[in-house]
Formats: C-alpha cells, sequence, structure tokens
C-alpha cells in the first residue's frame, strides 16, 4: 500500500485512538497534575503544546471552554498534530525544519506573548 493510501487509514487510527485516550485520560488525569514538559520546567512558562493533554479530555467530553482554557489553539493543533504525523507515519510526508521551525515560533509566541 503506497503513502497516499495509508494515509487516510493511519489518520482515521490516529483520530479514534486520541479520541479514546482523552475520553479514558478524563478517569486519570487531576488538576494538580505534575508537568512533564522540558520547557516549562526550565523556563517556568508554557509551550504550544502545554495543556493539550487536559484540553483533549476537556473536548472529548464536550467542554468547549476548558479545553480553550487549558490551551487557546487546541482547535488548531490537535487537526494538525494529527494530519502531521499520519503523513509522516504513512510515509507521505518527513519531519523537517519547516515544521521544527513553525513548533519553535509557537512556543516562542505563547510564552513570551
Amino acid at each position: 500500500m503506497t503513502g497516499v493510501r495509508r494515509f487516510p487509514v493511519v489518520l482515521a487510527g490516529l483520530t479514534m485512538f486520541t479520541a479514546i485516550a482523552g475520553w479514558l485520560g478524563g478517569y486519570v488525569l487531576t488538576a494538580d497534575s505534575v508537568s512533564i514538559c522540558i520547557f516549562r520546567s526550565l523556563t517556568g512558562r508554557p509551550c504550544i503544546f502545554c495543556g493539550m493533554t487536559h484540553a483533549l479530555v476537556y473536548a472529548m467530553r464536550g467542554n468547549w471552554a476548558m479545553a480553550s482554557h487549558e490551551n487557546p489553539a487546541w482547535w488548531l493543533i490537535l487537526p494538525a498534530f494529527l494530519v502531521l504525523t499520519a503523513g509522516i507515519i504513512s510515509g507521505r510526508w518527513r519531519l523537517g525544519w519547516p515544521l521544527i521551525a513553525i513548533a519553535v515560533a509557537g512556543t516562542a509566541a505563547r510564552a513570551w506573548l
């Protein structure tokens, strides 16, 4: 199966896995969970992905306001992450410097603005 044909299958699988993980994550996630973000541990400021786990759990349970409170850009970051990951897994795309630059720029914008 070529990368173009595998892409929709991989994207569907990742989306289902993420939705299930988000739904089940509510049972183990607490408000005082320890941060595992290296950037936040070093700088004390949030990166572009900080709060995504909480946002995913709230979004899967239909609480859009709390999801947006945890990470205001969750509605943009989550689908972009799923599409890019599916593209990389299926062999359609490669992780390159432009994607890394976007993540670094987004982190800088969130942390210092």
